[in-house]
């Protein structure tokens, strides 16, 4: 009786722990698409353009471009690719927006940029149910430009544009997997390569049993153990 319940607590604390890492469902991959739905400079240039549907070194991208007598200044929106399945189980950070500032502007002028970026999910290995999952992304930049003063531009993301909120984002189901897609993190944009800013999403597996509750089964287990030891010793 007793090797019977060792037996039995240690296959189920085994298994508690072991469960996550076997579920090959929670891998995913995903691929984001920027589009620039509205845009303006001030003061406005003589020609100022939106451009969507372009590529940019293999990845979907979107520029504003605005061209005045003092110069021109492009914003730049990249999207991402993976090129491999990442793994959900405990959370997996995935940037997936690059901003590029690039100017020759001797003036200083404000800019708004607002933006869609599709984020699409999906199931490398899906055993059936939905095909992949595309999740919007809304938010804007906005700020100061100077092709002469890198000091003097200040472009950035504008938290109360965020759609969904920081932190915040949907669950999507996407072959036998669920996941948690969550705007993570920003970073703001400074002038010219290397300097670039963007946006990264969190995400996480659904179902997931979380490591603290893994933890109780163990320690629930031992607790059984030990209760039914006392009492075969004051038997």
């Amino acid at each position: 009786m007793k090797r019977s319940l060792v037996l039995f607590l240690g296959a189920l604390v085994v298994g508690a722990f072991a469960t996550p890492s076997a579920r090959a469902d929670f891998d995913f991959t995903f691929s984001s698409t920027p589009t620039i739905t509205a845009a303006s400079a001030s003061p406005a240039g003589t020609v100022d353009t939106i451009s969507n549907s372009l590529t940019i070194g293999g990845l979907p991208a979107a520029t504003f471009t605005s061209v005045a007598t003092s110069g021109t200044s492009t914003i730049t929106l990249s999207g991402r690719n993976t090129s491999g399945a990442s793994d959900a189980t405990f959370g997996t950070n995935t940037p997936f927006l690059d901003v590029l500032v690039t100017s020759n502007d001797t003036a200083t002028r404000a800019y708004s940029v607002s933006f869609d970026v599709a984020y699409t999910i999906a199931d490398p290995t899906p055993g059936g149910g939905p095909g992949p999952q595309t999740i919007h992304f809304l938010g804007k930049l906005t700020g100061n430009i100077d092709g002469l003063a890198p000091s003097a531009t200040d472009i950035s993301f504008s938290l109360v544009d965020f759609s969904p909120a920081l932190g915040t984002g949907p669950t999507v189901t996407t072959g036998d997997g669920t996941f948690k897609v969550a705007l993570d993190s920003f970073n703001d944009p400074g002038l010219g390569v290397g300097s670039e800013g963007g946006l990264t999403a969190k995400v996480t597996a659904v179902g997931v049993p979380e490591p603290a509750s893994m933890l109780l089964v163990a320690l629930g287990g031992l607790g059984t153990l030990g209760y039914f030891r006392r009492k075969r010793v004051t038997a």
